[in-house]
């Protein structure tokens, strides 16, 4: 990072100095606050003017996101919590940067609000027996706004459901009397 104005000597000011980007990093150059033209730069070598240039690192490399629980109300009214995680990519740094202030924040919110709508046009049963189309549905809606902040979602799974106390009682006992009636047909 560039060094504070008041380290400035009258030599450095004349002189870039020079910096090094791995392979999976990408450097965004900011003069004087505004984003320098062209690409992100890097691999390799790239040269900065200190206390002119600030320059920020973003790492390309497939992040993940857990998302925590949350509550979200199904077709058929039945309130459930269910936790997510995210896998995304920055595919362009500088319109990240340019763009989005807090990564996590702001995918975290989305993925909440795109699972609580997707689900709610669902019933319980179908939530529970199709959870991969759902993670299709929601990376596809997902990736469809996230494309405007130079990310790319990867894939997004629903990693668990917690139901209400209540309606897993009911649903243990609707079980049982499923499973009581078929001995009572299978017996002669």
């Amino acid at each position: 990072m560039a060094r504070p104005w008041y380290l400035c000597h009258s030599e450095s000011l004349s002189g870039a100095l020079p910096q090094i980007v791995q392979e999976y990093e990408r450097v965004i150059l900011f003069r004087l606050g505004h984003l320098l033209p062209g690409r992100a730069k890097g691999p390799g070598l790239f040269f900065f003017l200190p206390c002119l240039d600030t320059y920020h690192k973003v790492d390309l490399r497939l992040q993940t996101l857990e998302i925590p629980f949350h509550e979200v109300v199904t077709k058929d009214m039945f309130i459930m919590e269910i936790d997510a995680i995210c896998y995304y990519r920055i595919e362009n740094a500088s319109l990240l940067l340019s763009s989005l202030a807090r990564v996590s924040k702001a995918l975290q919110s989305l993925v909440q609000n795109t699972m609580k709508r997707l689900l709610a046009h669902r019933s319980l049963t179908e939530i529970l027996l199709d959870r991969k189309s759902i993670a299709q549905d929601a990376k596809v809606a997902l990736d469809s706004v996230t494309c405007t902040w130079g990310i790319k979602v990867e894939r997004t799974e629903i990693k668990d459901v917690r139901l209400p106390a209540g309606l897993q009682h009911s649903l243990a006992v609707e079980a049982e009397a499923q499973r009581q009636a078929r001995v009572r047909v299978s017996q002669p």
